[in-house]
């Protein structure tokens, strides 16, 4: 599994899971907000259906509104 310690703006605390070109990180930011980021890799034209299923889950996401729910950034 790929050890990453830091994305920019956020402190990697630890790998939740891995799959479909992507892998699902949980994280802090720098107000110690815990929540779970996912970060899609592109190796090339035939991963793009992955980004797009990254940006259709956030289009999902900014709809949801619920207090257990971080509010999707645009």
């Amino acid at each position: 599994m790929e050890r990453v310690h830091q994305i920019i703006g956020y402190e990697v605390l630890a790998t939740l899971g891995q799959g479909a070109r992507s892998t699902i990180y949980a994280v802090k930011d720098k107000k110690n907000h815990v929540f779970a980021l996912k970060r899609v890799i592109r190796n090339g034209p035939e991963d793009d259906r992955f980004l797009d299923q990254a940006i259709l889950e956030h289009d999902v996401a900014k709809k949801v509104d619920h207090p257990v729910f971080a509010r999707a950034s645009s």
